[in-house]
């Protein structure tokens, strides 16, 4: 059975600060209600009347605008990892596991080899240095 992935675009939209687009943003998760206009960042439809801030739009923004909107990323990130979190211990786990595994094979060879070995100074590891 595969997995499907969940993947939200969220976009952000600016508005005019109106009553009615407050209330809007009100309900919003994301939203930003500024002294002259409003920012909703959602992966929902864009809202009645507003324009999505992209490109050019973007330098328009200020520290306080691009930190809220930083602050709404992290936010969501902290969400998939936490919802993630299960799927990752458990291939973190599967990989220690089979890191187990090729260690012990590796020290049991390694051991055979010590034992395998001659003692008196021949090798088959290259060529022996000694006199001729």
């Amino acid at each position: 059975m595969e997995e499907q992935k969940e993947t939200a675009v969220y976009r952000l939209y600016a508005l005019n600060l109106t009553q009615e687009n407050i209330g809007l943003a009100l309900e919003q998760r994301f939203s930003r209600i500024a002294s002259g206009y409003i920012l909703i960042y959602t992966s929902g439809e864009a809202p009645k009347k507003s324009i999505e801030i992209n490109g050019k739009e973007i330098r328009r923004l200020t520290k306080a605008d691009e930190e809220w909107i930083m602050e709404c990323a992290a936010n969501l990130l902290r969400e998939r990892i936490k919802k993630e979190e299960p799927k990752t211990m458990e291939r973190l786990s599967s990989m220690v596991d089979q890191l187990a595994e090729a260690l012990d094979a590796e020290r049991v060879k390694l051991t055979q080899e010590k034992k395998g070995e001659k003692t008196d100074g021949d090798t088959d590891r290259g060529a022996a240095e000694g006199a001729v």
